[in-house]
């Protein structure tokens, strides 16, 4: 019973100090450790108001997913114990979700991991505001504009089948042009 108290103890512990842990506690991971990073980076993207909250600015420069073809991508982090699978969906800034990820392929050292995966064009959930365009109304620039924001969503799950709740990565601007 001791027992029983202690690991429910360290459990609530864990859990409050922003740790993934899943109901048989066979499995922790690090939540400040969870990243997504891309193999597209911009500069200077421009950032309408509407996605600033995501972003933190009116301009970004860093990775990002392009709406114009396939982006390469990897989720990566830490954690200590069993994990057998992990489930991962994109879901864009107002909750969309999708879950189109092709080429996937895993890493485990023993306390990291690394999901490579892709995007395909056109693919990511990101909440397109409904516009009416015209010809005359597109512009051509050679600065690409970041018109969605999404991030991964992962669940990951023991060998028994336990599972850790919802782990989410940061967002990443989806820009409309990616730089060739």
């Amino acid at each position: 019973m001791k027992n029983i108290l202690s690991l429910l103890g360290i459990t609530a512990l864990l859990s409050s100090c922003g740790a993934g842990v899943s109901s048989n506690a066979q499995l922790v991971i690090d939540r400040s450790s969870v990243s997504l990073q891309s193999d597209y980076t911009v500069d200077k993207a421009n950032v309408p108001s509407n996605y600033q909250q995501f972003i933190g600015s009116s301009t970004y420069s860093g990775p990002v997913i392009c709406d114009d073809r396939a982006t390469p991508m990897r989720l990566s982090f830490g954690y200590f114990g069993d994990i057998h699978s992990v489930d991962v969906l994109l879901e864009g800034s107002a909750g969309q979700k999708n879950t189109s990820m092709t080429n996937i392929r895993s890493t485990d050292s023993g306390s990291n991991i690394s999901i490579s995966f892709q995007t395909p064009a056109t693919s990511v959930p990101l909440s397109v505001e409904k516009t009416h365009l015209t010809s005359q109304a597109i512009v051509v620039v050679p600065t690409a504009n970041v018109i969605g924001a999404t991030r991964v969503v992962m669940v990951a799950k023991t060998s028994t089948g336990s599972r850790t709740g919802e782990l989410l990565t940061n967002y990443i601007p989806v820009v409309d042009n990616c730089p060739s």
